[in-house]
Parts: C-alpha cells; structure tokens; sequence
C-alpha cells in the first residue's frame, strides 16, 4: 500500500502488543491511529505530505529524530491522553503547524522554545497537562494563535509577564490552574473574546479584567469567591459583552452598572446563594437569566413591580422557593409572559421561564396528564396575529431530566 494516503485504525494497544512496527506509506495525508502502541514512528516514514497526524491515546515518546526532513504540510498534531509524551523536542519541523493539540498528556513538563517558529498556530490546547509547570517566553512570538487552552494544568503556577503580542488571541482558558494572578499584559490582548479565568483569586485584591479589553464578549467567573463590591465600575465597561458566567459567587446584589452591559445575552447566576434581589440592574438585552439554586433569592421579575417593564427575557429559577413564597410562581410566570407578548425582542425565538410550583396555572387549556397531549390548530392561523403556543408543563417529582417536543 506505497500510495495509500488515509489511514484510520481504532484498535487497543493490546492488539500490537507482539507485532513490529510497521512500515507506513510516504504519501500518507493523514494517519490517525487511536491507541498508536509504538513509542516512534518508524523510521523509514518521511511523509512529506502528511497534513493531520492524530495519535490520541498513543504510547508514542518521541515523534521524530533528528534526520527527519522539514514537514511543511503538517497542520494538525493531537497526540491527546498519550501518557508517555513529555515533550516534543524541535517545532522547527513542522513551520506551517496550525493546531497543536496535548491534552491530558499528563506527563508533559514542558514546551519546547522552538514552538516560537510556529508562526501560522492558531490553536495551543493544553488543558490537562497536570505536570506542565512553565511556559516558555517565546510562546509571546505567536503572533497567529487564536485559542490558548491551560485548564486544569494543576502544576502550572505562572503565566508569563509579557503576554502583549499574542494579537490575535480570542480564547484564553486557564481554569483549575495553580495561577493566582493574571499579567498586566493580558490587558492589550484587544481581539479577546472569551476568557475562562481563575477560581482561587482574591478579587478584592485586584480584579484582573478591565474596561480596556472591549472586544470581549463572553467571561466565566464562575466559583471565584467575588463579594459585595468586588466587582468594579470598568468592568462594565465591556461593552460588547453578551455572555457572564457569576456562578456559585458570594455577592448579594449586582452593581447598578450592569445596565450599561447592552449587548448582554445570557446571564448565569446559578448557585449565588446570597443573591437577594434582581432588578433595575438588568438590561433589556437580556435573553436568558439563571438563577437555580439562588436561595435567598426573594425579588425577581416582581409581578406588581414596574421597574421590570422593560425585562422581557427567559428565565430558569430552580429551587428558589423564597422567591415562589413572595410572588408567587403562577402570577410571576404569567406576568412575565405578559410583558414579553407586549413586545417581544425577537418573534423567531422561544420564550421560557422554569419555576417551583405544584400545579398548571388554570389559564392554560386543553390540559391532561401523561407524557403527550394534542389539540386542533385554526387552519387560518398564519393570517391572523396568532403570536404562538403556550406550554405549561408540571413533571412528576424525582425527574430529573425533561425533553420536549412540540
């Protein structure tokens, strides 16, 4: 099979546990072999069209020795839960390299300098490499990546000071690292989009986000112990910010600036269990709030508050019961629904709202029990300003997940 240019073998390494290596084309494209059991490529393979080398859960050491010729059509390496990589010794032989994919390599302890010459990456996905404890100073050289993933790199302790040319970078995740602060640097990082960042940071020491990344659109903050106040006034200044991850923080209320946050989409407060009250702290952008679990939660969507008028957004409020025991979950529900039909932000889309309570509100007919219903439509509908359907639903106690289709 000398011409042979796809190659895709699933087997256990137990497979090949006696066999030899074998000889593999030269004018492979892409060799993606799960459970690769050899510790080298042989040593005859110089495929130098190779263009996606995928050898995820490989017992593969070294990738190539030092007579290898330049692969300059290589694009994509994953070598993901191979447990015996810890490094990959010249990035000089794969100039044109794209995506560089190590996750959960746990023996990984470190990155070669030479990844510098990888000029044309875009992404770096080290998330799990629970070993790897520095990066080197030349991953600033690269100036084409896109996404930097770092979570649960649990040895990983510093990041570096000078992060300010990674330009193009639009994802930066680093979660469950040992990094207690973030570099100044990350600042002038002007196309970050999204950042997952750290949980055991002390925010009220420094918040590390600041008005000056506006093209971010989506943080995760979630588990980051932020209190009252610890969130300051420029960090509404994000102004393109459509996604906020607060979930499992320790505050009571959100600063009245988020209402400057207008292209605001999702906002996920799950498990704010201090969470008091919601209001004129919203803007109208919303589309979906989440407030499951926020206990103390007694003031949100009020039905006799017109200071919601302009809040025409879903909403899941999963277990909180003070708030059902204040406003009551049917004429909380309806007057949501209420205000969303007297103006809706967008007819294409669906609106919900998920509340405790024991029984469908009397306002919805053709009701029954069971796990289906059907009910005749008017013909003429699409003529008339019929605006859409109203699903009620109450599952029996103890479900824990709940599909529909309508």
């Amino acid at each position: 099979m000398k011409k042979l240019r796809l190659l895709f073998i699933h087997f256990p390494p137990s497979e090949f546990d006696l066999a030899p290596i074998p000889c593999l084309s030269n004018e492979l494209r892409i060799l993606k072999w799960s459970g690769f059991p050899f510790p080298n490529l042989p040593s005859s393979f110089q495929p130098d069209g190779l263009v996606e080398l995928i050898l995820q859960h490989s017992n593969i050491k070294q990738l190539w020795n030092n007579s290898v010729k330049p692969l300059y059509n290589l694009k994509i390496i994953d070598l993901s839960c191979s447990d015996n990589v810890r490094k990959i010794e010249d990035f000089k032989v794969v100039p044109n390299l794209e995506k560089l994919i190590l996750e959960a390599c746990e023996r990984v302890v470190e990155i070669h300098p030479s990844i510098k010459f990888l000029r044309r990456l875009t992404l770096l996905n080290l998330n799990y490499c629970t070993s790897l404890e520095n990066l080197p100073t030349t991953i600033n050289d690269l100036d084409s990546l896109k996404v930097l993933q770092l979570s649960d790199c649990k040895s990983l302790r510093n990041l570096l000071e000078d992060l300010g040319n990674l330009n193009s970078l639009k994802e930066f995740q680093l979660c469950g690292t040992s990094v207690t602060e973030l570099p100044s640097s990350i600042a002038s990082l002007e196309n970050l989009r999204i950042i997952f960042p750290l949980q055991d940071i002390n925010y009220g020491e420094g918040f590390p986000i600041s008005g000056r990344l506006y093209s971010l659109k989506e943080v995760d903050l979630t588990w980051c112990h932020v209190g009252d106040g610890e969130i300051p006034e420029d960090f509404c200044c994000l102004a393109f910010l459509e996604h906020v991850k607060l979930i499992d923080n320790d505050f009571s209320y959100l600063p009245a600036c988020f209402n400057r946050l207008t292209k605001l989409q999702i906002l996920d407060l799950r498990l704010c269990e201090n969470l008091k009250s919601l209001g004129p702290e919203l803007p109208p952008s919303l589309e979906m709030v989440r407030v499951d679990e926020c206990s103390s939660l007694d003031t949100f969507l009020d039905p006799l508050n017109d200071q919601y008028c302009n809040l025409r957004c879903s909403a899941t409020c999963v277990f909180c019961f003070e708030l059902v025991r204040r406003q009551g979950s049917k004429r909380t529900a309806f007057a949501s629904l209420k205000r969303y039909l007297q103006n809706p932000p967008n007819q294409s889309k669906r609106f919900d709202i998920v509340l405790p309570g024991n029984e469908i509100p009397a306002w919805f007919t053709h009701q029954s029990s069971g796990t289906s219903t059907s009910f005749p439509l008017d013909p003429n509908l699409c003529n008339s300003k019929w605006m859409g359907l109203a699903v009620s639903v109450f599952p029996k106690t103890g479900v824990g997940f709940l599909h529909a289709i309508i």
